[in-house]
């Protein structure tokens, strides 16, 4: 990869992690506007309480986005964006270009997904 394609990825990448912080801003102020506002229903006051929950998820994970982000970013400043951190082999262009965040080829990534279903198995989460 070029000079000019990895700075493309990183103006790319900054600007996927600034939309995602105004995301993460607004459902942090969306949960907080949910305060409890003595309701009366209970039904009401935990379905509040369930959907503050969901939106502090739903903030942790973009969170957890904007930490990938920045790891990406760090690989684009160190010169080992687009080399796949299991294999060392090249991450194919299209890859990159759908998910530029990424830091393994389709085959490890895959790999690395068999493993974790393996792992976690058919019976997960059944009594």
């Amino acid at each position: 990869m070029n000079k000019k394609e990895m700075e493309e990825f990183r103006k790319r990448l900054l600007n996927l992690r600034e939309q995602l912080w105004i995301e993460v801003k607004h459902k942090h102020a969306e949960a907080s506007d949910l305060r409890d506002t003595g309701v009366p229903d209970p039904g009401d006051a935990s379905m509040t309480d369930d959907l503050r929950d969901f939106l502090h998820v739903l903030s942790d994970s973009k969170r957890e986005q904007i930490l990938e982000i920045d790891e990406a970013i760090r690989r684009i400043e160190d010169g080992s964006y687009g080399i796949c951190t299991r294999c060392e082999e090249e991450i194919n262009m299209k890859r990159l270009e759908v998910q530029p965040d990424t830091h393994y080829c389709v085959s490890c990534k895959e790999e690395l997904e068999e493993r974790e279903a393996v792992k976690s198995g058919p019976e997960q989460g059944k009594i």
